[in-house]
Order: structure tokens, then sequence, then C-alpha cells
């Protein structure tokens, strides 16, 4: 198994906005993937990284707490340091500021459309 997987090729979808996350060195769960990526369907996206983009992605168990008081494990996915370190910093920086950046102006687009309604 390769220690990097391929970066996909558009920039401005969910798909790439989770990989940049995890090229970041941030732990995602679905709440954050929620709020970060706008997206619900965090583990498709991450089995999409796996399977069709070769990611090496950990997950783990996180546990929670519950607005009730009781606790709740979850899943929190990664990328392990060697996956991130593998690729060139520039190349990796530059990747993920292209990914924001597409991301941020196809959500401030969105805004826009949806205000003119």
């Amino acid at each position: 198994m390769s220690t990097t997987g391929t970066l996909p090729k558009r920039h401005n979808t969910v798909l790439a906005e989770v990989l940049a996350s995890l090229l970041a060195g941030t732990t995602l769960t679905h709440g954050d993937a929620l709020s970060a990526c706008s997206t619900m369907r965090l583990a498709h996206h991450i089995h999409s990284l796996k399977k069709d983009y070769d990611w090496h992605i950990v997950t783990g168990d996180r546990v929670v707490g519950c607005q009730d008081g009781r606790t709740q494990t979850i899943a929190a996915y990664s990328l392990p340091h060697a996956c991130i370190a593998a690729i060139d910093q520039a190349k990796r920086e530059t990747y993920i500021r292209s990914v924001r950046h597409a991301r941020a102006e196809l959500k401030s687009n969105r805004k826009a459309d949806y205000d003119r309604k």
C-alpha cells in the first residue's frame, strides 16, 4: 500500500474539503464535518477517499457527552502523520489553500443565489 493517495482534481467538492482538513492534521467527526464542511455524509466521503483515491485514513473511537448526561462513542477519522509528511509540504499547503478558497467561493455564490430569491 502506498503512503499517500491521489488528490481529487476538483477542489470545490465536499470530498476535497474533507481531505484538505485531514491533510491539515485535523481529526474529523460527523459533527465537525457538519459544521466545517456542510455535510452529514462524512462516512461516505471517507469511504470514497479510501476506496477511490487510496488514502489510508484511520478510524478511531471518541467518547462524547450527550445533552442528557449520557456518553456515546462516535467515529473519528484522521490521517497518520506519515501520510501527511509523505507529501511535499509546499504541495500539501497549496492544495489545502486551493480547496479552502474554492469551497469558500462556492458557498459564497450559493448564499448570494439564496439571498436573491
